[in-house]
């Protein structure tokens, strides 16, 4: 397999559906980059402990990303009266008893 092919591939996985919430469907590309708004940077099977401003709608798919990358479900704590909201969970380790 050529280069532009590996593109059109690895782009046409990103377009799709994998994981729908309350009837919104979630790209694979979508839930991709909510994960990484909030994985371990050293390590994506790490624990998730995450600050972050991030909206309602984003904080669902954030917890259907970690749900469908990690295996376990986020917590969203507000920080006090600011934007900011703090993202937790046990991470993929943990969760698969690894």
């Amino acid at each position: 397999m050529n280069t532009p092919q590996i593109a059109v591939e690895i782009e046409s996985d990103a377009a799709q559906v994998v994981a729908s919430l309350g009837g919104r469907e979630f790209t694979r590309g979508e839930l991709s980059a909510a994960f990484d708004a909030v994985a371990n940077k050293a390590n994506w099977k790490a624990p998730i402990d995450a600050v972050g401003i991030f909206s309602e709608s984003y904080q669902a798919a954030i917890a259907v990303a970690v749900e469908f990358f990690a295996g376990c479900k986020p917590t969203f704590t507000p920080i006090n009266d600011s934007p900011f909201v703090h993202v937790e969970a046990v991470g993929y380790y943990e969760a698969i008893g690894a």
